[in-house]
């Protein structure tokens, strides 16, 4: 009877075995799912946190509708470091008064806004024009809104209404109504419109074939001489005879004189023989 006890023991030793391989299988499965996935690493000033297209809407400021916005792409980049807002396809811009009357538009390629500082950093073919009527040309352009400043480091051409300015460097105040160039190059004087449209008039295309019949009558002279030479042949025998009276009095009156001066010949000649 002793003997049989390490006999049954040793038959139970691979089940024990067994049982606790499975447990340390399922406690370590268990573990394994419980640790956490490692974030994606990602550059927040690479990846938007906010895509528009086709975008027309209103900016507020202090209870005031500043600006109206139009754009095909609007981006923004609210995680970043500092954050911004992108226009990569170009931006339209009205800039309002707190009575809501435009007193400034811009147009340009592409735009960047930095919300943190309110700066606006306009690019390529930057346009803008003020209340005045008078047109701002440059490459790069920045609008400082906490400032109230515009300023430019770049070529500008300015089109006023007399005259058209040009230089490098360039800083005005918000309306653009008040400004600066650093550095003149050129200034150049505007013709006056009116001697230009007087000079050289503006006639619609169906306007010019509306010509009266008194004004068809008014034909220059040298307009009614000049008839091809092949058209001058075309002349048939019955036309020919037709010759006008003035030129038949003169052919009668020749005749006449030669008739007349013939018979005085004869006479002379009887008289002397």
């Amino acid at each position: 009877m002793g003997q049989r006890k390490p006999t049954s023991m040793m038959r139970l030793m691979p089940a024990v075995v067994a049982s606790a391989v499975m447990a340390m299988t399922v406690v370590t499965s268990c573990s394994e799912k419980k640790q956490p996935a490692e974030p994606a690493v990602t550059d927040p000033a690479a990846t938007p946190t906010m895509v528009t297209r086709d975008v027309e809407t209103l900016v507020s400021d202090s209870g005031y509708t500043r600006y109206k916005i139009t754009a095909k792409l609007w981006e923004m980049f609210e995680e970043a470091e500092k954050p911004f807002w992108r226009f990569a396809d170009g931006i339209y811009i009205e800039k309002y008064t707190d009575s809501m009357t435009v007193e400034a538009t811009v147009i340009c390629d592409s735009a960047v806004y930095w919300s943190q500082n309110k700066i606006w950093e306009l690019d390529g073919n930057v346009n803008i024009k003020n209340t005045l009527g008078d047109k701002f040309l440059t490459q790069q352009l920045f609008w400082d809104q906490e400032q109230h400043k515009v300023y430019s480091d770049s070529f500008i051409h300015i089109e006023r209404s007399n005259r058209i300015i040009e230089g490098y460097g360039f800083k005005s105040n918000e309306q653009m109504t008040e400004y600066d160039i650093l550095q003149p190059s050129g200034i150049f004087p505007v013709p006056d419109k009116r001697e230009q449209d007087n000079e050289n008039p503006v006639v619609a295309p169906e306007e010019r074939q509306k010509v009266s019949p008194v004004e068809k009558q008014k034909v220059a002279p040298e307009e009614k001489q000049k008839v091809a030479p092949e058209e001058r042949q075309r002349v048939s025998p019955e036309e020919k005879q037709k010759v006008a009276p003035v030129e038949r009095q003169k052919t009668a009156t020749v005749k006449d004189k030669n008739s007349s001066a013939q018979q005085q010949e004869i006479h002379n000649f009887k008289e002397v023989n």
